[in-house]
């Protein structure tokens, strides 16, 4: 937009509230001539509107509104309707604001001397072709934002989806149940050691043994759950029983046996009958020797002499 301050006669400043507004008249030289209070209202709009063009004089009119998309929509859109040149100021970027103290009056006389200075004034924000680009940027920026909540959440629920189809291959054990989720389901215990294979979809959870159905259970998707089966519990009784029945001892084979001496007979030692009583011991047969150790064989005992003797050891004499 071009500048507005060097094809008007008057600069009105408006500083804008939620229940009121100010006006600040000020000359194309900046000075201030007239103020002026309205109701933020319709019925204000079109009096101010009347007090400014009686300030010019019928001169032209060029207006510095400041928030034209919030307090000051209303006033910018009813001047924009009725032709005016409006112009939109930001109240943080006005020079000299703290320096100069702070009031609605001094504020409003700082947004007409703000447009005054500008070499190009700012197209107010509430509509034309500045709000209909904010527009679109807010759409692609929710577009942009929407699709990567959509990401995130596909992605969560892929990873977090509930199990279908699910198949694997375990041992059965001695408690005979399976787990899945956190929840257990009975299998027939009459497999319990075997391998078995456990398939489950959304509604039920299967276990197969030798191709054979071992346990049918409805899926449930609470936590910490356990499911049983009557048959499966009587098969456990049953099992349970069989294992406490005592089982009766085997008979034993019949082994022949023979009856031994309990004693030895006497003519075995003294080579007489077992009549002969007072018989010596037979002395060695025709070409064996008595069967002495040797004293120098290994196991013999020597022969026992004096303590003198034994001290002084073999092949060594000793006087007695």
């Amino acid at each position: 937009m071009a500048r507005l301050a060097g094809h008007a006669d008057v600069i009105i400043g408006v500083d804008t509230h939620l229940d009121s507004h100010t006006a600040a008249a000020c000359s194309a030289a900046g000075r201030q001539l007239a103020l002026a209070q309205i109701p933020a209202t319709p019925a204000g709009y079109a009096r101010l509107l009347a007090w400014a063009r009686a300030a010019a004089g019928g001169g032209r009119v060029a207006w510095a509104i400041e928030g034209t998309r919030s307090y000051g929509a209303g006033l910018a859109r009813y001047l924009a309707a009725e032709g005016e040149q409006v112009a939109q100021i930001d109240g943080s970027h006005c020079l000299g604001k703290r320096r100069a103290g702070k009031s609605d009056e001094i504020d409003a006389v700082r947004a007409a001397r703000e447009l005054i200075a500008r070499p190009r004034a700012a197209q107010m924000r509430a509509d034309g072709d500045r709000e209909a680009l904010r527009l679109l940027l807010i759409g692609c920026d929710h577009a942009v934002q929407a699709a990567s909540a959509a990401r995130a959440a596909l992605a969560s629920i892929l990873v977090t989806a509930p199990t279908t189809g699910w198949r694997a291959w375990l041992r059965l054990p001695r408690d005979y149940y399976l787990r899945l989720d956190s929840n257990d389901y009975w299998v027939d215990p009459a497999v319990i050691g075997r391998r078995i294979e456990v398939v489950a979809g959304l509604e039920r959870v299967r276990a197969f043994c030798g191709g054979k159905l071992a346990a049918d259970h409805e899926r449930i998707w609470a936590r910490h759950q356990t499911l049983t089966d009557p048959a499966h519990w009587a098969a456990a009784q049953a099992l349970r029983r069989q294992r406490l029945t005592v089982v009766a001892r085997p008979a034993e084979p019949e082994v022949q046996t023979a009856a031994w001496p309990t004693t030895t007979p006497r003519s075995a030692w003294t080579g007489g009958s077992a009549d002969g009583p007072g018989q010596d011991r037979p002395g060695p047969g025709p070409g064996r020797r008595d069967r002495l150790p040797h004293p120098g064989a290994e196991g013999a005992e020597p022969a026992r002499g004096s303590r003198a003797a034994r001290r002084a050891g073999p092949g060594r004499v000793v006087d007695t």
